[in-house]
């Protein structure tokens, strides 16, 4: 855990079925009350495939949660039952800014994806010339023929 940095206009709000031990702002930072009760601590997140997630200890209970999908539950909520997923619109997902999270339905992942594996993967690429060869292209083609002889 680590000592509490304020920023400008953060906002906190607590998390449910946490006994209050904890908090969660529309930065998506984490607070801990379990050991400093009065000021709290903020926790240090893990990665699952890059999403941040948090395990929150309650009655003896662990539960781990993904910060963008947790704080969009909290600070944006559903807009309906067929918004399940939370994307960051920036595709950063170390920005957990509620300003950043939006809802999507089955269909609108669908689509929000697929662009974005279009602009991910259809960059140019480029193969690595090397050029400090052992055997020179005349020296291949020679070793080619003999084995075909052979």
């Amino acid at each position: 855990m680590r000592r509490l940095k304020k920023l400008e206009d953060e906002e906190w709000m607590s998390i449910p079925d946490t006994n209050n031990r904890y908090e969660i702002s529309n930065y998506g930072r984490i607070k801990s009350y379990a050991i400093d009760s009065t000021n709290g601590k903020i926790l240090k997140c893990g990665k699952v495939k890059g999403f941040q997630i948090v395990t929150l200890k309650t009655n003896g209970k662990s539960k781990s949660a993904c910060v963008h999908k947790l704080l969009a539950e909290l600070w944006i909520g559903k807009p309906s039952e067929q918004h399940k997923y939370v994307t960051h619109i920036d595709s950063n997902l170390n920005n957990n800014h509620i300003s950043n999270l939006k809802w999507l339905t089955d269909e609108e992942l669908k689509a929000h994806y697929s662009n974005y594996f279009i602009i991910k993967y259809n960059k140019p690429s480029f193969q690595k010339v090397i050029t400090k060869n052992k055997i020179s292209e005349k020296d291949v083609v020679l070793l080619k023929s003999m084995l075909k002889r052979a």
